[in-house]
């Protein structure tokens, strides 16, 4: 079997390393990632794309963007595909565990702490031995509770795409994708040569050809049409990472991110990097170390359609227009970053359409591709690592269970099995990202202009929720503890008993 994943991005490595881990390696005859920009093992973020200006909506997506949250959802996913924890111990170097969400009044006034750990659970024994160097979560010494991981996008993609052989990543840019009913994919590059393969994987993101070729379609006349496009929500972010000054490491709580919220936007930051030392403590995502010397920060605001664009607004505008939004908020972190603030890139929420569908003729739809999540979710990479996991158990699975194909074509009997791998990942998958979708969209709403009454009731909501936290955090600890290896086994086991 030929496989091509389009994109190498955090979600292409991950469903990379999951086909290498599940699939039998007598089935595959290759597995291509095809990425537009090069991304060789340990590369550093460029500072420019290929036409040599920096707009944010066309930079190459693996190593562009600012921090993210990775949940004890996504840090599972990696636990299982790496089970020597080398990789999860190289992510939380490069970022810093995060336990509490805390949220605040612009002026920094504590409204309500919520806790972002998963519940206590089996801890690999890698993470033991260092486990009373640090504030533990649990008492237990073989059941803690795993924290997120506060990272740089670019120093998560960076530890997945260090463990992709460089001769499996090609760098190409995918001009379209041609699903077949009745025989091989093709995908086509912009140099104008293609491939034939059996499978391919969109992990192309937002703006995904792989989703593209999957559902346009034309008029009489030869128009195309393309109902899936992008939809912006009327929101746009600004982010980056700064210097935490020593004198400022007093209004930092470890384990602490901190959520501020205004009647005319949101602001939030948390330690970029933590200051325990590599070399004489094991990185773990059951500790809380004390900050280090980098802080990540973002801020969320209105901006009506159409989302403004580096040819359409300059950056010192969007500087200054911060600067002004925030000038009264009188938290110290938030002033500090303030006053030696220059912003460099702008990135609009987007999310996609919900999709009928993910599959087609053995073409599959993984993380933004299928689902782009907005920021508020907390989710967009956890979902795209666990989408990774699922594919490559249900293609396992069924292709081991296929083996013996009756007398059909290859080409016809791999297609059946792909089909039938891809209907039940995605009827795991779909309603469980789509209900993600539905909450992040309400939450977002916090982050509009509302005024000043929007922000007193904002307030009190918020405060009245900080005396119920349990009750409050119960769907996000749902999505927190989800653990998509059991999911697939529930869903593999109920149809071997059917």
């Amino acid at each position: 079997m030929k496989i091509a994943i389009i994109g190498g991005g955090i979600s292409g490595c991950t469903a990379y390393l999951s086909l290498k881990k599940h699939l039998p390696a007598s089935r595959i005859d290759s597995i291509k990632i095809y990425e537009a920009y090069s991304t060789p093992h340990s590369s550093d973020p460029p500072s420019t794309n290929t036409n040599g200006s920096k707009d944010a909506t066309s930079t190459p997506t693996p190593v562009i963007g600012g921090g993210l949250g990775l949940s004890p959802n996504g840090l599972r996913v990696l636990s299982r595909l790496d089970q020597s924890q080398a990789l999860v111990q190289d992510i939380v170097r490069s970022g810093y565990a995060i336990s509490t969400m805390s949220l605040k009044t612009k002026n920094g006034k504590v409204l309500a702490d919520l806790d972002s750990t998963s519940d206590a659970g089996p801890v690999p024994e890698v993470f033991l031995s260092d486990s009373s160097s640090h504030e533990q979560n649990d008492d237990s010494s073989t059941e803690m509770r795993m924290n997120m991981i506060a990272s740089s996008r670019h120093g998560l993609w960076k530890c997945l795409r260090d463990r992709v052989p460089d001769e499996d990543v090609i760098t190409k840019r995918v001009e379209d994708v041609t699903p077949r009913p009745d025989g091989l994919n093709i995908v086509l590059f912009d140099d104008g040569v293609q491939v034939e393969v059996d499978l391919v994987i969109g992990a192309d993101g937002l703006r995904s050809a792989t989703r593209r070729g999957m559902f346009r379609t034309y008029t009489e006349g030869g128009e195309e049409r393309y109902e899936y496009r992008p939809q912006y929500e009327g929101l746009i972010g600004v982010g980056g990472f700064t210097p935490l000054l020593p004198s400022l490491k007093t209004h930092l709580k470890p384990g602490t991110m901190s959520l501020l919220f205004s009647g005319n936007g949101f602001f939030g930051y948390f330690p970029s990097s933590s200051s325990s030392s590599p070399s004489t403590s094991t990185p773990s995502p059951y500790t809380i170390a004390p900050p280090g010397e980098t802080l990540s920060w973002w801020s969320t605001y209105a901006y009506p359609s159409p989302p403004p664009t580096p040819s359409s607004i300059s950056l010192s505008t969007i500087t200054t227009d911060l600067k002004t939004r925030h000038a009264n908020w009188n938290d110290p972190i938030i002033q500090s970053i303030l006053a030696t603030l220059t912003v460099e890139n702008i990135y609009p929420t987007w999310t996609s359409p919900v999709l009928k569908t993910w599959e087609k003729h053995g073409v599959i739809l993984v993380g933004d591709a299928a689902h782009a999540l907005p920021s508020t979710s907390g989710q967009g990479a956890s979902q795209g690592m666990e989408d990774g996991e699922a594919l490559g158990m249900f293609l396992a699975h069924y292709i081991t269970e296929g083996r013996e194909g009756g007398g059909e074509e290859d080409v016809v009997r791999t297609k059946r099995i792909l089909t039938h791998a891809a209907k039940h990942y995605i009827e795991l998958r779909k309603p469980h990202v789509e209900e993600i979708l539905n909450e992040a969209k309400r939450m977002q709403n916090n982050k509009r202009d509302v005024g000043w009454v929007g922000e007193m009731v904002m307030y009190a909501f918020l405060w009245i929720m900080g005396f119920f936290p349990s009750m409050v955090s119960r769907k996000s600890r749902a999505i927190v503890n989800y653990n998509v290896t059991d999911e697939v086994k529930k869903v593999m086991n109920r149809n071997q008993e059917g």
